[in-house]
């Protein structure tokens, strides 16, 4: 008999990646100074999960990704967020046995 955690998947299909089961779209990030209207932030293009508010992706995009207006990202930048979010999940768990990726 195994012992140890066992964690039933739920949100995620067997043999497809997380990421291609999220419907992406791209979005145009421009803060404006509510004084005057200048930009004071603009980012174009931006790849996020279209489930994502307006206010996370402005939070986001101009925490993570500030640089030259107008500069090009790659694609799926929020990606690299979250996977630097799982991956310290993942570190924080790395101690603990989970009974269904036993290789026995």
């Amino acid at each position: 008999m195994i012992k140890g955690l066992r964690i039933e998947r739920i949100h995620t299909t067997p043999g497809v990646h997380p990421y291609d089961e999220v419907a992406w779209e791209r979005r145009d990030v421009v803060m404006t100074n509510w004084r005057d209207g200048s930009v004071n932030f603009e980012q174009r293009g931006v790849e996020f999960p279209g489930f994502w508010s307006v206010n996370a992706v402005n939070i986001v995009t101009s925490k993570y990704f500030r640089g030259a207006l107008g500069t090009p990202l790659s694609q799926q930048v929020s990606a690299c967020i979250i996977l630097s979010v799982d991956d310290s999940t993942e570190s924080s768990t790395a101690g603990s046995h989970d009974a269904a990726r036993d290789p026995r």
